[in-house]
């Protein structure tokens, strides 16, 4: 098979329906991630500081610790 197609070929035809919603989840949380970047304008040409970046999105940020549930998800992904 030649072309971009050809991963199209190794891809299930049925998902249950627990592993539909997780990736449903996770394009979502894509966007999401996608609109706050632009929000803040995470771009090279910009000089402002990270920290300064990160305010504008107005949400918090915690530590997560190695053996919790989000950070093995995280990993995973």
């Amino acid at each position: 098979m030649g072309g971009g197609l050809a991963i199209f070929s190794y891809m299930p035809t049925t998902l249950s329906s627990e592993v539909a919603l997780t990736r449903v989840k996770m394009l979502e949380a894509l966007q999401d991630i996608e609109i706050a970047s632009r929000l803040a304008s995470f771009d090279a040409d910009n000089e402002e500081s990270l920290d300064e970046k990160y305010k504008k999105l107005r949400c918090d940020i915690a530590l997560l610790l190695h053996d919790s549930n989000d950070y093995r998800l995280i990993e995973n992904y």
